[in-house]
């Protein structure tokens, strides 16, 4: 019975042991794999993230590469001493399309006050020249002339237009009929690179 009680005793400290064995040395490297473990498969995850983000920058830069019209870009952002050549644009436009124009530009530069509330705040590599052209012709040929400043190689934008008939007459029924020219205000503004 003695060696029955020993052996229990025996048994019930190696489990003891055992268990304070796993629970203060086995068990901690354990945690320490498992975070190795986690911190391998983040890495993975982010090296795989990177190498997405590098075969998409080497395709937007093959991309842009082979991009044409790059230059013409550039260009269309008028300097301002490249301006004058911008107006003369506009009027050969209103003499090829039969155009009355007269062209009025509010440039603020040097005055240190605004003429003109800016069309877009907050830019820093660009100024705005807002001017106004005041047109003169018959409905077709006005579309040919705003069909060429539409198709002006610079940016610009027409921030407001107006139009109307310059005559009116009625007939007996007191029905109005339009006839004659078209009489119209446009409101656009140049973009110009800042030096």
């Amino acid at each position: 019975m003695k060696n029955q009680i020993k052996l229990i005793l025996v048994s019930v400290i190696g489990v003891i042991a055992s268990g304070i064995l796993f629970l203060f040395i086995v068990q901690p490297n354990l945690n320490q794999i498992q975070d190795l473990k986690n911190k391998v498969v983040t890495t993975k995850t982010e090296l795989k993230q990177i190498e997405e983000q590098i075969v998409t920058y080497k395709n937007s830069q093959r991309d842009l590469s082979l991009a044409s019209g790059k230059d013409a870009l550039s260009q269309a952002m008028l300097k301002r001493e490249d301006l004058e050549q911008a107006i003369v644009e506009i009027e050969n436009a209103a003499s090829v399309t039969n155009t009355s124009e007269a062209l009025s530009i509010h440039d603020d530069q040097g005055s240190g006050t605004p003429q003109v509330k800016p069309l877009i705040t907050g830019k820093a590599s660009l100024d705005e020249v807002q001017y106004t052209i005041n047109i003169t012709s018959d409905f077709v040929h006005l579309i040919n002339f705003l069909q060429y400043l539409e198709h002006m190689p610079h940016f610009t934008e027409i921030s407001d237009f107006t139009l109307a008939s310059t005559s009116s007459q009625s007939n007996s029924g007191g029905v109005f009929l339009h006839g004659g020219n078209v009489i119209g205000s446009i409101n656009l503004v140049f973009f110009l690179q800042k030096k």
